[in-house]
């Protein structure tokens, strides 16, 4: 049996690790690996610590010499990067092959516990030192702004007596704490499943390594232009801000002063401990407070704006929230922070997070938030590209097509200019609510469209863009035995216009695209079963204000149109309460049986048609009560969820429970057409939801466009029944 070595480096930097990344944190001249502990996995031992400046230990030199693995927290995107270019660069240690690399990490991501060490130690019970976990202290001894470190560590530690006395204790207490890290992290694994015994997971870490290290390339001309075109706009926007509220409110972020104008005008902003949820209402996007939005008793997050202006409000205030809303959508810092992360050669690498989202699977990002980025990339709305230019979206595709390539080519140039005023000139849309209001979007909302253009390929290469096409629409219609729906899906027929059609007492085809637009969002976000209070804000995402009563009356319709999805979702939810109430029987979801719940010790599993298992700890099954304090008239099934350090409690409802299948199904066939692509060795070098890129010579494009379409369908036979359909091309830019 292979011998595993854990191990955990501590490292000293100019460069902000959380906000530049892995990459360019390891690839600075300037960082140092200041020690190392290693332990050999099993053994009784205590773990032996490398200092700066000591001799390569022999038990690494032989273990590396053995084909030995090395395990660790967070390795894969750290350590290993560290290992190659500081260790065995400036020390001489022997390199380690990438398939010897084991990460930790993604057991504890598999097991939906946290992603950090501390907080996955606190769920599974590893004692641990709290102040050798000191989050503040170690970015402090790491900053070499903040504390320098005149000399390698082990000559420091041999001779304290030459340093600084809180220098000398700042590096024997980091020292501890990184023995305890790699002690806790051999526990914590103990304690931990394994990774998921199906294929493509098992493939996955090394699949996910390779499409990392290749990165993507970012057009940083673009990058620079648009943040410079969104600092001038946010600036104009703080004027207009101060404007309409007659100096109350002196810019878009003063989020408390924004709350109390409207409350002075009489909105009904929320209060944070008035929310009530509704049983059907998906929860809210998880944001960053604050530390005034801490002491607030209001909240006005962005799905909380969105159902304000679902209400009849004077036009000042609906103008305040629709600039706050604006401003928020794209982050100057945001575009600033890229340039710090970009790679000599101008890619960024290790943006993507192998089962980042916590309970899927799904991937998720890191440094820049790719996945938070809006789906409606700019050039890529075919249909209203169609109707500005007389066209047929199917029957005139290539020359739609040619047109929106022409207008993203001019739109790129415009961002690289970095005048605001230009491209308000050329960009702000005038848009028409559904209550007849008119509203003007302009230079911000364009930038967020265009984020996702920032990523390109080198000079005579192209990206084979794939997308899976309304794949979180298909699966839980498969599921349930909707077969008319899924029938209709594998007739390529348009299921968005097929669902506005009853809303509008059209014919499909006589639908406007924007009457089509709120087809498509009811068809994403109703099918989770979210209520008017979670589908009002999903509309505002594609840029579409329902009022209240509306978004009621759509929801009204879906789910009498879709019948058999709303009773599979119920279905679902009682197989997970079923298994709670009979631990070690496993109960398949009617009429399909494709997916499973069964409890096992305090762990309640959903077994997917794949065979993996999602998974939910300590569940409970309680009567509840609404935040009011009226009763719910059905109980309710709870589950542990792990925040941080610490977890909390939080319902697992018909909508939740279905959601969580439905991503993690899409993840899965996600995993398996990137397996696919490794096969055919198709160089994919970002995915994003349910989207891929691969980078290649446009001399290979059209050779190789059908194989990447096929490594994209090409599915197994759980998949059976399931109506896949991909779009795929190729061009000079990602989405």
């Amino acid at each position: 049996m292979t011998q595993v070595m854990s191990i955990d480096i501590e490292s000293h930097s100019p460069v902000d690790l959380r906000g530049q990344g892995s990459d360019a944190y390891t690839r600075h001249p300037a960082t140092r690996a200041l020690m190392m502990a290693f332990h050999p996995v099993g053994r009784p031992e205590t773990p032996i610590l490398w200092r700066e400046g000591d001799p390569v230990p022999y038990a690494i030199i032989g273990h590396v010499a053995n084909g030995g693995l090395f395990a660790g927290w967070n390795v894969m995107s750290f350590d290993r990067m560290m290992w190659a270019r500081k260790l065995v660069v400036d020390w001489g240690f022997p390199s380690i092959p990438d398939d010897n690399w084991r990460d930790s990490m993604h057991l504890a991501a598999h097991a939906n516990l946290p992603r950090s060490l501390k907080g996955c130690g606190n769920s599974v019970g590893v004692p641990f030192n709290e102040d050798l976990k000191d989050s503040n202290r170690i970015r402090r001894i790491t900053d070499s702004e903040r504390t320098p470190i005149p000399a390698p560590v082990g000559v420091i530690l041999d001779d304290p007596s030459s340093y600084d006395e809180k220098l000398v204790e700042d590096l024997q207490w980091l020292a501890g704490r990184c023995v305890q890290d790699v002690s806790m992290e051999e526990q914590v694994l103990m304690r931990l499943p394994p990774w998921p015994d199906v294929e493509p997971w098992l493939r996955m870490p090394a699949i996910d390594r390779c499409i990392n290290d290749r990165g993507v390339l970012v057009d940083m001309e673009l990058v620079d232009g648009m943040a410079r075109a969104a600092a001038t706009e946010l600036k104009r926007l703080n004027g207009e801000m101060a404007r309409v509220t007659n100096g109350q409110v002196d810019g878009t972020t003063k989020v408390e002063d924004i709350k109390r104008w409207l409350l002075a005008r009489g909105v009904p902003v929320p209060r944070k401990h008035e929310k009530k949820v509704e049983e059907d209402e998906t929860p809210e996007d998880e944001e960053r407070e604050t530390e005034a939005e801490k002491g607030s008793p209001w909240r006005l997050r962005k799905n909380d704006i969105a159902n304000l202006l679902s209400l009849d409000l004077p036009d000042d205030c609906r103008e305040v929230l629709h600039m706050r809303a604006e401003a928020a959508k794209t982050s100057v810092s945001k575009l600033r922070r890229i340039r710090g992360a970009v790679s000599p050669a101008g890619r960024l690498h290790w943006m993507i997070a192998l089962m980042g989202a916590q309970g899927t699977g799904r991937f998720s990002s890191k440094i820049v938030q790719v996945h938070n980025l809006v789906r409606d990339a700019f050039g890529k709305d075919y249909e209203n590209i169609a109707a500005q230019n007389g066209l047929d979206p199917k029957k005139d595709r290539d020359a739609v097509k040619r047109v929106a390539r022409q207008a993203l080519a001019t739109a790129i140039e415009v961002g690289r200019t970095g005048d605001a005023d230009l491209v308000r000139m050329m960009y702000q849309e005038r848009r028409k609510d559904l209550s007849g209001r008119y509203r003007v979007e302009g230079v911000l909302p364009w930038i967020s469209r265009m984020m996702r253009r920032i990523i390109a390929a080198p000079v005579g290469n192209v990206l084979l863009n794939g997308d899976f096409a309304n794949i979180e629409a298909r699966i839980p219609v498969w599921l349930a035995g909707q077969q008319e729906t899924v029938d209709a899906f594998a007739r390529g027929e348009d299921l968005y216009r097929i669902q506005a059609s009853p809303v509008y007492g059209k014919p499909p085809d006589m639908l406007t695209s924007e009457e089509r637009q709120i087809g498509k969002v009811m068809r994403l976000f109703l099918g989770f079963m979210a209520g008017a209070g979670a589908f009002i804000p999903a509309a505002m995402n594609y840029g579409i204000v329902i009022p209240r009563e509306q978004a009621v009356e759509f929801v009204r319709i879906f789910r009498e149109t879709n019948r058999p999805l709303v009773d599979y979702c119920d279905a679902n939810l009682r197989a997970a309460m079923s298994a709670v109430v009979y631990p070690g029987q496993e109960f398949h979801v009617p009429p399909t049986g494709l997916v499973s719940w069964i409890m096992r010790e305090n762990c309640l599993m959903c077994r997917l048609p794949s065979g993996r298992c999602l998974r939910y700890w300590a569940p409970e099954i309680r009567h509840g009560t609404w935040p009011d304090g009226s009763p719910k008239q059905y109980p309710d099934l709870t589950v542990l969820v792990m925040k941080g350090d610490y977890g909390l409690r939080r319902t697992l409802w018909r909508g939740l429970a279905i959601e969580n299948v439905v991503q993690a199904i899409a993840a899965d066939i996600l995993c398996i057409a990137l397996a696919n692509m490794n096969d055919a060795y198709v160089p994919v070098s970002l995915h994003v939801h349910d989207s891929m890129a691969a980078e290649i010579h446009e001399d290979r494009a059209d050779e190789m466009l059908p194989m990447f379409r096929q490594c994209m369908l090409y599915m197994p036979s759980w998949t059976s029944g399931l109506p896949v359909a991909v779009d795929c091309d190729y061009g000079a830019r990602f989405g």
